[in-house]
């Protein structure tokens, strides 16, 4: 009993070791104020953002161990990649907003031939259930989610940010064939061809019922991708970011999808739905 005892302190011993080790080095490191700073500033324009870099941040903790030069290079390029990729998204979504704040000044133009809100929303609705009863619960809770309030229609109200964050949902998207196959051809050229320990890469995809599934199709289609690799003892650890602008266009389909799809875009111009992004960050 007492060799019993004396085995399971000596283990408790080395336990919290090796934890006081892993967590001491993370104190080692010490991240730029002008790094800091761009990250913070990031994270205000997408929430997702602050995910993606703790992320990061944690993955270099886990498998580099070097310097806070190191830290710091890699937190900059993240960031470079993400405000680059965000910079375009946002342009997108003021000429999205522009063009729908000079339809609801119109409004009075058509107002006879419009239908009132929540005969609209109704319409709306059956929408969200036929694609819940097609097995699409993700495109559904978007197409919710896009919803303007009554009392806020005309107003600057925007829907939140939707994030996935190292879900199951969040999982699926981020290791699909395609995608994968995409990534790895830029990590091949952009970073491992360069000799280089870390890095960020970035660039767009497109999902598609063939390759992905109807429900990523519908809530995602086209997305702007950034990736952040490091180097680890038996391959690359990498953490990825899916973003998209979730917003309807008018005669981008054909048949039964088209003519849902058009009436999603006749709320969207009359503000009873609106434009927002869609963030996915998944670690692997």
């Amino acid at each position: 009993m007492k060799k019993k005892m004396i085995s399971i302190m000596l283990i408790l011993v080395c336990s919290l070791s090796v934890f006081s080790v892993s967590k001491a080095s993370n104190d080692t490191f010490y991240i730029y104020p002008e790094v800091q700073q761009a990250m913070e500033e990031s994270s205000l324009v997408d929430p997702a953002n602050e995910l993606y870099f703790e992320e990061v941040k944690q993955m270099f903790y886990e498998n580099v161990h070097t310097n806070s030069e190191d830290l710091n290079s890699m937190l900059a390029e993240a960031v470079s990649h993400i405000n680059s990729v965000d910079f375009a998204l946002e342009n997108k979504l003021s000429t999205l907003t522009q063009e729908q704040e000079e339809m609801i000044e119109n409004r009075n133009m058509y107002r006879d031939n419009e239908t009132n809100y929540q005969s609209a929303l109704s319409n709306y609705a059956l929408g969200v259930s036929l694609l819940r009863v097609k097995g699409c619960p993700y495109a559904a809770d978007s197409m919710e989610h896009a919803v303007v309030p009554e009392n806020k229609v005309g107003t600057s109200y925007t829907p939140t940010t939707l994030v996935y964050n190292q879900d199951s949902w969040a999982k699926k998207l981020c290791l699909i064939d395609e995608l994968f196959w995409e990534i790895e051809g830029k990590f091949q050229s952009e970073i491992l061809a360069t000799g280089k320990t870390s890095g960020s890469i970035s660039g767009g995809f497109s999902f598609t019922e063939a390759n992905s599934s109807l429900d990523a199709y519908l809530q995602l289609h086209n997305v702007d991708y950034v990736v952040t690799f490091t180097k680890k003892s038996n391959g690359y650890a990498s953490v990825t970011r899916l973003k998209d602008l979730y917003n309807f266009e008018k005669n981008k389909y054909s048949g039964i999808m088209g003519a849902a799809v058009d009436y999603a875009y006749y709320m969207q111009q009359r503000g009873y739905i609106k434009p927002y992004y869609i963030s996915i960050v998944y670690s692997y």
